[in-house]
């Protein structure tokens, strides 16, 4: 699983976008805790908690593999490789794509 994502995480390009923090210019650093999480997200697995202030977040699910069933972990597998599809390799060719598939496919 941790292969898939480190795999994915790699060839993500993160955007360089400069912003600004407490009056300072600061580059956001590519971070695979978020990642990950970003990706848990975006495949269905999270839950939603309010905070404090009356606002409320999103948090992704821990997902534990070793207690999860084989169908289960397929269903996961199959919907991290439709996000990073999505949102790591749209600018890919065809060819592009099918090579990929074929790598991620490996992974199930």
């Amino acid at each position: 699983m941790f292969a898939l994502l480190h795999l994915g995480f790699e060839n993500w390009k993160q955007p360089e976008i400069l912003i600004t923090v407490a009056g300072k210019h600061v580059l956001p650093e590519k971070n695979f805790v978020r990642f990950r999480k970003d990706i848990t997200i975006l495949a269905g697995f999270y839950h939603t908690v309010f905070r404090l202030d009356g606002s409320f977040r999103i948090e992704a699910d821990s997902l534990s593999f070793d207690k999860m069933s084989p169908e289960k972990r397929e269903e996961i597998y199959s919907k991290f490789i439709d996000v990073l599809l999505a949102n790591v390799y749209e600018n890919l060719t065809e060819s592009d794509v099918n090579k990929l598939v074929e790598a991620y496919l490996a992974f199930t």
